[in-house]
């Protein structure tokens, strides 16, 4: 690829990435936050569970994966290009990163507290240092930094299961009494200034606890991933379509199939604690990577043999901002359901959810084609 020349392949993917995440956020938009991990926590109407299954198999976790996939290839490219230039990648990434991690903050603190931004930039300044490493090194590395946050999240239920107090807490978080329930819509129903004090509270867990226990290895070891998979060629047409075709025929039914051993698992149980909630999760944590994987070989497999070309062109033009994207995404999403605004907050079923994901990629594609 030439330099500064734009990877439009690159670019649907990311589109298409930014679209689907915003099926999973738009349950933390709208619903409670235990509605997220658990079905049986809220249900408005009959349609609610079916619709969690279908989300949760098709786009939980499997679009942030792509993200951070796109962000170590992202990386390569921008150091190769200052490199190139004979700019100093180090002194630039960083203050990139800076502004990152500071957009993110102010994402999470004013508009809301499901911020990535925070986590990219701590993680990206982490893999940045073995940009030069070999593809193989980088592979191996990422799959020990991503079996530690299983490790973590075993050890960490355990510890809840002996304790009764812990063990307490995390049976209230997962299934919140009514009372707990009317407290979290009287927050988010309320005015902007009553939700500062919750919603930094919800960030600081997330780019402290969360970011330790859980996201930091993960993230950081899919950004290596996808480093070395940028080292590899996978995101050039010289890569063949034909590898591609076989990422997508196996990653997608196979991500399918070790998520799906985890849902019926917790429908066996009922989605009760210490199963569900403790161990469940680790099957879709597994299998969101593995389809994540395929979604990628289909995307560049069709935007590499000419199919699906209306549809890519409206990815395209999402992932060339995708910045700005996912910032309208929360701008919209709480507007929509917070108290400031129209306060739809646990007002309508995942049916409905849908329809308003639907009319936030439509806002989108308008103004992005304007701009």
């Amino acid at each position: 690829m030439a330099l500064g020349q734009r990877n439009q392949a690159i670019d649907a993917l990311r589109g298409f990435a930014l679209a689907g995440i915003l099926i999973i956020n738009i349950q933390s938009f709208g619903l409670i936050a235990a509605a997220y991990s658990n079905p049986a926590a809220v249900r408005l109407d009959a349609l609610d569970p079916l619709i969690w299954c279908v989300n949760h198999l098709l786009a939980d976790q499997r679009f942030m994966s792509i993200f951070a996939l796109l962000f170590g290839a992202g990386l390569m490219m921008f150091s190769e290009n200052l490199e190139n230039k004979g700019l100093p990648p180090t002194r630039f990434f960083f203050r990139r990163l800076a502004w990152l991690a500071l957009f993110g903050l102010a994402h999470a603190w004013l508009l809301w507290y499901g911020d990535i931004l925070v986590t990219y930039a701590v993680c990206g300044a982490f893999v940045y240092h073995c940009r030069h490493r070999p593809a193989k090194t980088m592979f191996q590395i990422a799959i020990g930094l991503f079996l530690i946050a299983p490790v973590l999240y075993i050890g960490n239920g355990l510890w809840e299961i002996c304790y009764v107090q812990d063990f307490a807490a995390l049976q209230a978080e997962w299934q919140p009494e009514q009372a707990l329930q009317a407290a979290e819509i009287r927050i988010w129903r309320g005015s902007w200034s009553g939700q500062i004090g919750p919603r930094m509270l919800y960030a600081a867990w997330i780019q402290t606890e969360l970011l330790l226990a859980w996201n930091f290895w993960r993230v950081s070891a899919l950004m290596l991933a996808g480093m070395g998979l940028y080292k590899t060629g996978f995101f050039e047409h010289t890569f063949g379509v034909q590898r591609w075709r076989r990422w997508a025929l196996f990653g997608i039914p196979a991500g399918l199939f070790i998520s799906g051993i985890g849902l019926a698992l917790n429908f066996w149980q009922s989605w009760s604690v210490p199963v569900s909630a403790l161990f469940g999760a680790l099957f879709n944590y597994f299998g969101s990577v593995v389809q994540a994987g395929g979604y990628c070989g289909l995307i560049l497999y069709l935007y590499h043999t000419g199919r699906a070309t209306r549809v890519l062109s409206l990815f395209q033009k999402i992932g060339r901002s995708a910045f700005s994207n996912y910032i309208l995404q929360s701008l919209l999403g709480t507007l929509f359901f917070y108290g400031h605004g129209l306060g739809f907050f646990m007002t309508l079923n995942r049916s409905i959810l849908w329809l308003v994901v639907i009319g936030i990629w439509a806002v989108q594609l308008l103004l992005t084609s304007l701009w």
